[in-house]
């Protein structure tokens, strides 16, 4: 079980973070990481984002596609021991877009660790703010959903003929 916290007031603003550590090093960086279902794509505010942008991610957190961020942390690919990709990516969203480099880097969530995870690093970034702050009780960590039942066996499957 990931260890979440619920961001924003509920129903039509929440969020979740959970902690998920970045890098090869004897040092991971660790970042909140605000998780969004509706894309895989991960990235997080670089040392090198030229955006005056990049400090509100870090300062208020940031959202993604999966989106990183630390209390005023920035990810610095080269000491955290990350392979560039040599590729470039940019992401439009509705009112606004970021963009950077693709790296391949370490990352830890929960009990699970991916040797090379897909890294966006960004560099630009134009976008509004993206999560409200923290409730005041976080709330207890999602639990899975009851499996499954069997069919009853007193209804035979469907079938076509």
């Amino acid at each position: 079980m990931l260890p979440m916290m619920m961001l924003g007031g509920g129903v039509y603003d929440a969020n979740y973070e959970l902690p998920v550590t970045v890098g090869r090093n004897e040092k991971p960086q660790l970042f909140l990481l605000q998780v969004d279902i509706g894309s895989s794509d991960l990235w997080i505010a670089s040392t090198d984002c030229t955006s005056s942008k990049c400090s509100d991610i870090t300062s208020s957190s940031s959202s993604t596609t999966s989106v990183a961020s630390s209390s005023k942390a920035m990810y610095d690919p080269g000491s955290s021991g990350a392979d560039s990709t040599g590729a470039d990516f940019t992401i439009s969203y509705l009112q606004g877009h970021v963009s950077g480099p693709v790296y391949w880097d370490k990352a830890q969530i929960g009990g699970y660790s991916i040797e090379n995870q897909a890294v966006n690093i960004i560099q630009s970034i134009l976008l509004p703010p993206l999560v409200s702050t923290p409730q005041s009780t976080p709330r207890p960590p999602l639990q899975p959903p009851p499996p499954l039942s069997p069919p009853s066996p007193s209804r035979p499957p469907f079938m076509v003929s």
